[in-house]
């Protein structure tokens, strides 16, 4: 995974298809990830639902593109107390 953050409703990640052991598809990367972490979580909250059934996904074409979209995965955090879902507890 090249960049990532997980905010309290979503994530977003980087994740570069190159170089794998082994061919993998976006799809089984983001479906062992939702796997992984339900079933962790459900250890705690059984019956909670985590996910979205669908993930939007883009293609990175170059290095300004990689730089846009990480720099835009970091200023996420800072724009939280903006987000429709914020709220303090």
């Amino acid at each position: 995974m090249l960049k990532y953050v997980v905010m309290p409703n979503h994530i977003h990640m980087l994740i570069s298809l190159l170089n794998q052991e082994k061919a993998s598809t976006l799809s089984t990367i983001v479906g062992s990830y939702k796997s992984g972490v339900s079933r962790v979580a459900r250890l705690r909250f059984p019956g909670l639902k985590l996910w979205q059934s669908s993930f939007a996904d883009r293609v990175i074409r170059d290095e300004r593109d990689l730089i846009t979209h990480g720099e835009y995965i970091q200023a996420n955090v800072a724009r939280w107390h903006k987000d429709q879902y914020f709220k303090i507890e």
